[in-house]
């Protein structure tokens, strides 16, 4: 049985931080799981409140115990990835300069092979504008 019993006040603090106020839901419950398990709860109970196999409750342990609470974040590279990037912004704000979004989206879709809809483009120009 494992539980996580060895937590320093500063780490418990930064948990019940990150518990109410974390930047993202998986992030908070990440924290939540680990301030239960402080409290006494076992894995088997944590992996029937989140709904998560025990090798992902244990990955959540390890994570803290290598004294980086940063890890309660999701990985880098997770996700979707961007259809436009920050190297696509010089040639669409170019292309907006003289022509229409639908003409914008119709030379990146034929002359560059850009899969998007007019709707990532709008979000898109939104976003760097």
């Amino acid at each position: 049985m494992r539980f996580m019993s060895d937590l320093s006040t500063k780490q418990l603090k930064e948990l019940k931080r990150i518990y109410k106020s974390g930047k993202s839901q998986q992030e908070r419950e990440r924290a939540h799981a680990i301030l239960l398990s402080y409290e006494g709860k076992t894995v088997n109970e944590l992996m029937s409140i989140f709904n998560v196999s025990r090798r992902t409750i244990y990955r959540w342990f390890d994570r803290i115990k290598e004294n980086d609470l940063s890890k309660l974040n999701d990985l880098p590279g997770r996700g979707r990835h961007a259809i436009l990037n920050e190297k696509d912004k010089e040639l669409v704000l170019s292309l907006r300069k003289t022509k229409t979004i639908r003409e914008t989206f119709e030379i990146l879709k034929s002359e560059y092979n850009m899969e998007l809809s007019i709707s990532s483009l709008k979000r898109f120009l939104k976003k760097i504008t």
